[in-house]
């Protein structure tokens, strides 16, 4: 399983789930302690969290730095990568602002890890003394880890209407761009395995058996309770059958 972390200040937060009042389990919950948290924030929260988990780098390659907030341009660094096959990227290149409002930084010492992307961070035009950077490293099983080190990743690839784009710390993502867009590769070929037409022919063979399906049950002589009733239970087989681990 291949995963990709499109955010920031991701795995920070240990949280402790407990039961409700009347006894059900995992409820509730509340924050304990924060991964990898560092030297110096272990007198600040002392009297706050007191258990802490493992350095989340290790998980996702890069990880939340202090000061957490900021923005930037997403700045390539590894023109050869195949990540950016086809998005004329050069070293040097950047996808203006899409690195905010939080961001991933402070790579770990994974075997394979590349940084693609990287660079200083600002808040109102301020620098902020830390540097994000996206990384790209194996899994145990030949699988593959992305993480994009910022939360405003998805704003590159798509702006469906009525979406306001979101501003803060003196920055704002630009919408899409050729090059957000040219990141789907990660996601249609080395991260599904499978092209990116596949999706798009299921749904146009959806639309098809959903209109023929309507015009061809008219011919059909019985009750709408029974139509619905067989409609339903076909559409459960199916779904059983097509699930992994049950054909």
């Amino acid at each position: 399983m291949n995963a990709a972390f499109l955010s920031g200040n991701a795995c920070d937060g240990r949280i402790q789930f407990y039961p409700n009042r009347a006894g059900v389990p995992c409820r509730s919950f509340s924050r304990i302690g924060k991964f990898g948290i560092l030297e110096r924030e272990l007198k600040q929260f002392a009297g706050k969290w007191k258990e802490h988990g493992p350095n989340p780098a290790t998980l996702m390659g890069a990880r939340s730095t202090s000061p957490y907030n900021g923005t930037a341009d997403w700045m390539c660094v590894n023109q050869k990568h195949w990540l950016f096959e086809g998005t004329g990227m050069k070293n040097g290149d950047s996808i203006n602002g899409l690195v905010g409002w939080e961001h991933h930084g402070d790579p770990a010492k994974i075997p394979g890890l590349e940084i693609v992307a990287k660079g200083p961070v600002f808040s109102g035009g301020r620098p902020q003394g830390v540097e994000y950077t996206a990384t790209i490293h194996p899994g145990p099983k030949g699988n593959l880890v992305f993480n994009a080190a910022t939360i405003w990743w998805s704003d590159g690839l798509s702006a469906p209407p009525g979406y306001l784009r979101p501003w803060a710390h003196g920055g704002t993502p630009p919408g899409p761009t050729p090059a957000c867009n040219g990141s789907r590769r990660i996601f249609s070929s080395a991260f599904c395995n499978e092209p990116v037409q596949r999706p798009v022919l299921l749904l146009v063979v959806s639309a098809v058996l959903w209109s023929t399906g309507g015009l061809l049950i008219k011919t059909v002589e019985c009750d709408a309770l029974t139509l619905a009733g067989c409609r339903s239970g076909i559409a459960a087989l199916a779904i059983y059958l097509l699930m992994p681990g049950n054909g």
